[in-house]
């Protein structure tokens, strides 16, 4: 309901089959039962690709915000069993955090003090102030990574930032887009937002030239 338009935008730049996860939600399901809801529908996805015109060595996992937290997690932990079996990732302004204690920093800065206040709403709904960083984890086995994220109106730029360096120092490959005036959670307004259709046509065009090589 809240991301089809994001997922058409991507199916139809990316020329690629778009699955989308109906996760479970907090406060009502406390972490980690949305990990527990992705882990399932990646093995279904795995089992099932050809049904649904898609090949096993190329699924590609992706996510917005908290949805990208929840996508470079699982793509760590499949990757740690099966090396290369997440070819992909795509981290749309990811939450990489949200610890309240990492959030202070900066707080008065570009929108971060609101940040804080939605991450720490987060870590509340779901029962887990201690959700471990994705600084904080080995990231090697991490694939490589399409990251797009937004400007001072999107207050996690800075994590992502460090985010994109960490990769970079584990030896992962990269790709960085910025887009100045994308607010967070600005890619749900393609109706109405030029920068969110140019964003989602431009990381769909680099998913479908990763997926050539």
């Amino acid at each position: 309901d809240t991301h089809d338009s994001i997922c058409s935008w991507l199916a139809k730049s990316s020329q690629g089959r778009v699955l989308a996860i109906s996760y479970r939600l907090a406060p009502e399901t406390r972490f980690p039962g949305q990990l527990e809801d992705v882990r399932a529908a990646c093995a279904w996805a795995f089992q099932n690709a050809q049904r649904f015109g898609a090949t096993p060595d190329k699924l590609v996992l992706a996510g917005d915000s908290a949805g990208a937290y929840l996508a470079a997690t699982m793509a760590l932990e499949i990757n740690r069993a099966t090396p290369g079996a997440i070819p992909l990732q795509v981290l749309l302004y990811p939450l990489v955090h949200v610890q309240d204690s990492l959030w202070a920093d900066e707080e008065l800065r570009n929108f971060r003090f609101l940040g804080r206040v939605a991450a720490l709403y987060i870590a509340r709904s779901l029962g887990a102030e201690g959700l471990p960083s994705l600084l904080d984890v080995d990231i090697s086995a991490a694939p490589p990574t399409i990251v797009a994220g937004g400007g001072p109106m999107d207050p996690v730029r800075n994590d992502a930032k460090a985010l994109v360096d960490a990769l970079r120092k584990a030896g992962v490959r990269v790709t960085e887009k910025k887009y100045s005036v994308l607010m967070h959670g600005g890619l749900n307004f393609t109706a109405y937002s030029k920068t969110a259709t140019t964003a989602l046509q431009d990381v769909g065009r680099l998913v479908r030239q990763a997926l050539a090589r």
